[in-house]
């Protein structure tokens, strides 16, 4: 009875294992920064205040954008790195012996 109860224990911890994972996985998706509004309005500025206001805006998107490309590199990096574990899986599993 013991052995299950610990057996059964160890399956609930190990699921809550997965769950984190995939829940520290989702959120490395990046999200792509929205262009400011601003930015494709049709004609001049209202004022000196408006055109300050859109510049400010350009500049946090600008910041925005380099950030999202910093989060792709990452990603990217962790999705060849991910694929080079399941080679190197694969490979380990392919060299072993055959029964």
């Amino acid at each position: 009875m013991l052995i299950r109860r610990t057996i059964a224990a160890a399956l609930a911890m190990a699921a809550a294992v997965v769950a984190l994972a995939g829940a520290a996985e989702a959120q490395m998706h990046c999200d792509r920064p929205r262009k400011p509004y601003c930015a494709d309005q049709f004609g001049p500025f209202l004022d000196q205040a408006d055109f300050l206001i859109c510049r400010h805006e350009v500049e946090d998107y600008r910041r925005a954008i380099r950030r999202y490309l910093d989060c792709l590199r990452d990603e990217s990096e962790e999705a060849v790195s991910a694929l080079n574990r399941a080679i190197d899986a694969f490979n380990q599993r392919a060299r072993m012996p055959r029964y």
